[in-house]
């Protein structure tokens, strides 16, 4: 019999909320996804975390999970308990530079209604970048021509970056340098992609070279910033042909050259 010296005791368990990550891989210029699979991060406690019971269920700087995107761009990490995490990326999508930068991400108790809440976050990548450099040199002699040379760098095909923006439409004029005193030329930076450089006016002494050298700007890997491709072009230098005409000294008539050397 139950009575006030006897009670009777009732135990209630409840499970501890949880909540996951969403990781949304973005370009860094635009903020559009990046969807790749395959984009890897790890995810650490930023702190003791701990149930409301007191019990600490995962220590500060401990590894809780190792994630990497699906096709769309998004990476989830298992059922976590509430509390302060930060992201790590470690790998990066072609065409962007990896960002080790940490991000927090707080997996919030919603209430008791919520087993598991969400927590979204995005991790942005800068695009990687390139430069071309332009060497001006003499075509019979290979030697280098200083000054004057000037250059239209022009969009071979549209440069589009993974997050489907297009950063250049072919055709596009993205850079307009002039060769230095060493006889060469830099652009400033560019998105990767293919590029076609034309002479528009030749050094003094050289005639035009009218055909465009392409330069492609390819992807370096996921830790170089700003990458380069270099090219050389080659100008003929301007010649000319001295005409002699064999004349009578009294009468100023033109004498029939043949047989006549000079």
């Amino acid at each position: 019999v139950n009575t006030f010296a006897n009670p009777l005791n009732v135990e209630m368990a409840d499970i501890p909320a949880k909540g996951v990550i969403e990781i949304e891989k973005v370009d860094a210029e635009t903020a559009e996804s990046v969807a790749v699979e395959g984009i890897g991060f790890s995810v650490y406690a930023d702190e003791d975390v701990a149930t409301a019971d007191g019990t600490v269920r995962v220590l500060k700087d401990e590894l809780v999970a190792k994630v990497a995107t699906d096709a769309a761009g998004t990476a989830r990490t298992p059922e976590l308990y509430p509390g302060r995490y930060r992201v790590v990326e470690t790998s990066a999508p072609e065409g962007y530079v990896v960002d080790r930068s940490p991000r927090e991400a707080v997996v919030p108790y919603v209430d008791g209604e919520t087993p598991v809440s969400v927590c979204r976050t995005s991790m942005p990548d800068a695009p990687q970048k390139g430069v071309i450099e332009i060497t001006k040199v003499d075509a019979e002699t290979g030697r280098i021509v200083p000054f004057a040379a000037k250059f239209d760098v022009v969009a071979a095909d549209d440069v589009v970056t993974p997050d489907g923006t297009v950063r250049a439409a072919a055709g596009d004029v993205v850079a307009t340098v002039e060769t230095d005193e060493r006889g060469r030329a830099e652009t400033g930076e560019l998105y990767l992609g293919s590029y076609d450089v034309y002479e528009r006016r030749a050094p003094e002494g050289y005639v035009l070279n009218g055909e465009p050298v392409v330069a492609n700007l390819d992807y370096a890997g996921q830790h170089v910033a700003v990458t380069s491709a270099s090219t050389v072009v080659g100008d003929v230098p301007q010649k000319g042909v001295i005409e002699v005409a064999k004349v009578d000294a009294e009468t100023g008539r033109a004498i029939p050259a043949a047989g006549t050397a000079f």
